[in-house]
């Protein structure tokens, strides 16, 4: 069996759930959700490789052909910890799906093609998650972006781009992915300053902070209410189907 086979199979099972859904409650709000993964053949294993990314993608590319919305992996890797492996494997499996235009990426914190779970991966996922974000806004080639004029000043001046207010806009609208736990400074600050600590160092300390100090604030009074309202309605619905 190939790639494209499992894609046209799992649109086959997907589309009979669909049907099924519709018959039992026409007009029902669904998503289209891609759940293909690759076999290892040397393991028998789920594959977290490029293969998932790529399948997610036509998984993407079908749903919006039917006009649905769509959800797929994401954010996937085989790998059992914070490595190299971890990185470009769910980086790749992010990026892939994300560029054909999906509505929703799974996989938020999970490793070993989702059998288990990190916090510190929940971490780095939130710091990917925003720069693929990034990666699919793109750039502009308008009047306002380009910004022929400024350059120009500026080159025949201070050369200095970082203390124009048009850069400083940009920035801070988010021309750049400022990171929060990439390594940007250089070797002699990252080993004096900061010990050689990575990113994933960074991320489990993050991790651990969080669970110790967050708070979870409880939701207010109209927004109790309109889940009070919310669940009533459905439970109305439930009882007048039976």
């Amino acid at each position: 069996m190939t790639i494209a086979g499992s894609i046209a199979q799992q649109n086959a099972e997907t589309l009979a759930m669909l049907v099924l859904a519709q018959i039992i409650n026409p007009g029902l709000s669904v998503i289209y959700c891609g759940r293909l993964g690759m076999l290892e053949p040397r393991t028998g294993l789920i594959w977290g490789g490029v293969e998932l990314g790529l399948s997610s993608a036509v998984t993407v590319q079908i749903g919006h052909y039917y006009g649905f919305a769509v959800n797929v992996y994401g954010f996937s890797t085989n790998a059992h910890t914070l490595d190299a492996q971890n990185s470009f494997e769910r980086g790749l499996n992010a990026v892939i799906p994300a560029l054909a235009g999906a509505d929703e990426l799974s996989g938020i914190g999970e490793m070993e093609a989702g059998v288990m779970g990190s916090y510190a991966q929940m971490v780095l996922d939130n710091e990917l998650a925003a720069s693929v974000l990034r990666l699919r806004r793109g750039i502009k080639a308008d009047v306002e972006e380009l910004a022929v004029d400024i350059i120009g000043n500026v080159m025949n001046g201070t050369r200095n781009f970082l203390g124009q207010r048009h850069t400083m806009k940009h920035l801070r609208a988010g021309e750049v992915a400022l990171t929060k736990f990439a390594e940007r400074n250089s070797w002699d600050t990252w080993e004096e300053k900061f010990q050689r600590k990575g990113m994933a160092d960074y991320a489990t300390a993050e991790a651990e902070r969080i669970l110790r100090e967050h708070v979870v604030p409880p939701l207010e009074p109209h927004q109790e209410k309109e889940l009070d309202a919310i669940m009533a309605a459905a439970e109305k619905e439930m009882v007048k189907k039976r």
